[in-house]
């Protein structure tokens, strides 16, 4: 599949992302209306006459603003290279509608279940606000049916159900992603495959730190097929060792030398700290086969990774400087 058109384009997409410089420009912001008019200098504006500028509304605006870049992308790929994106597109879906039935499960308000969202063409900002204001997972699977949306399926068990198994429902919807999103990708665009496959392998190392004594699922029930680095044997052996320390040094052992195991042994169990290692790792490593493929998938895989680098980014230092935290870079760095 010939991607230089695309790629081409991606380039100039690119350079209007922030860079080190200007996330340390918009750190150094003094309070939320000083970040926010800096933000709205670089593009990110929130809509006029909604009122004194909030957290909530700033974030709105980057997410609206980052799903636009995702829409364009797409529509310049056509078909058959979104398809191949699915690794990255309906991995975002995956994610989004995960942090959404938990909100649903834990009653928090809309905005707070928007948070760190990346709309994508299959669910743009417009269906994630109405997906955020539904009570129950199982309302939400009933209107992503209503959508044909290609992840409704792992809701169908939830219907009528209050509070789920948040885990379980995790897992069908990792499940349904990994067999749609490599039966995809390895006929479309083969060279994609070892980042899917890094990603699946995440997801069993993710459901082997969070599985515990006390979950009714089987073990053996929650390994997902299509990774290269865990396999079923090995994440069953994994969850049998009950001391969390136990657990993460078998991992370890078991994932090296793959950048999991060293991405595992820095970060801990810290789940959240690990998808962001993750995902700094495979921009890394999408912008290093980049230079050796120009003219392959790699520079635009590249850029929408980055585009959602920025919006975690974008996220904490909003919601650090509402709390007052210290800000950090992409690397951890303390910027202000």
């Amino acid at each position: 599949m010939n991607w230089d058109d695309v790629n081409a384009r991606v380039r100039g997409l690119g350079l209007h992302l922030l860079g080190s410089v200007e996330l340390a420009a918009l750190a150094a912001a003094i309070d939320i209306p000083a970040l926010a008019a800096a933000l709205e200098a670089r593009g990110f504006r929130v809509p006029a006459g909604s009122g004194p500028v909030t957290p909530a509304k700033l974030e709105a605006a980057i997410r609206r603003a980052e799903g636009n870049r995702l829409a364009l992308l797409a529509r310049w790929c056509g078909g058959p290279r979104v398809a191949a994106l699915a690794v990255v597109y309906e991995a975002e879906d995956r994610r989004s509608l995960r942090a959404l039935a938990r909100g649903a499960v834990e009653g928090a308000a809309p905005e707070a279940r928007l948070r760190g969202l990346l709309p994508t063409p299959a669910l743009p900002s417009r269906m994630l606000e109405e997906l955020a204001r539904l009570s129950t997972p199982g309302a939400i699977g009933t209107t992503l049916a209503i959508w044909g949306h290609g992840l409704a399926a792992p809701f169908r068990d939830v219907v009528g159900q209050e509070r789920p198994d948040l885990l379980a429902l995790d897992l069908g919807l990792a499940r349904v992603f990994a067999e749609r999103s490599t039966a995809q990708v390895s006929r479309t665009e083969p060279r994609l495959l070892p980042d899917l496959q890094l990603m699946i392998d995440f997801e069993n190392v993710r459901s082997a730190l969070l599985l515990t004594d006390s979950s009714e699922l089987r073990p053996a029930d929650c390994w997902i097929p299509g990774g290269q680095a865990l396999s079923r044997a090995h994440f069953i052996s994994s969850t049998g060792r009950q001391n969390p320390q136990d657990r993460i040094e078998y991992l370890i052992k078991v994932l090296a030398p793959t950048p999991l195991a060293a991405i595992l042994q820095r970060e801990g169990p810290d789940v959240a700290a690990l998808d962001r290692a993750v995902l700094s790792w495979r921009r890394s490593e999408a912008h290093r086969l980049a230079r050796l493929d120009p003219l392959g998938p790699m520079p635009t895989l590249q850029y929408v990774l980055s585009v959602r680098a920025e919006l975690v980014q974008l996220q904490r230092l909003i919601w650090g400087r509402a709390m007052g935290a210290p800000i950090l870079d992409r690397t951890g760095e303390k910027v202000a």
